[in-house]
């Protein structure tokens, strides 16, 4: 084979090793990625289901303060679908008669309620944030 002085450019050969060289760098790249966006953009999105999920219930407990205590009904508020930067976040509110001695045991009556606020979005499997409150029929 004779060499040509001066050759400019690369070979086939030269061209393929490049693009197989640059294609197994790239694979590590994505593994990165796929870490960063699970440790970085994910907590984005639970803090703003948190954040979502704190107004509902402030909207609960401030009818509580103007309509009284038998306001705070689930039916009352209805589920609802909220998108803030691309990600659809769903909210539900429940709302449950408790005993005042251990505030899980349904108990009708009883002058406690435990008002339940539930957001859920979805980044490849679903992610659920949840926050709840007591409200009582006493000041």
């Amino acid at each position: 084979m004779k060499k040509i002085k001066n050759q400019k450019g690369m070979t086939l050969i030269e061209s393929t090793l490049t693009i197989m060289i640059l294609a197994i760098g790239f694979l590590p790249t994505v593994t990165l990625m796929q870490s960063f966006m699970k440790k970085h953009v994910v907590p984005g999105y639970e803090t703003e289901a948190y954040l979502l999920a704190k107004d509902r219930l402030e909207e609960v407990l401030v009818d509580k303060s103007f309509d009284g205590f038998s306001s705070v009904e689930s039916e009352l508020y209805s589920t609802d679908v909220v998108t803030q930067n691309g990600m659809n976040y769903t909210r539900t509110v429940n709302v449950l008669e408790v005993s005042s001695s251990d505030l899980s045991t349904p108990e009708v009556d009883s002058g406690v309620k435990l008002v339940t606020v539930q957001v859920s979005f979805d980044v490849g499997s679903e992610k659920t944030i949840q926050v709840q409150s007591v409200v009582t029929d006493y000041i």
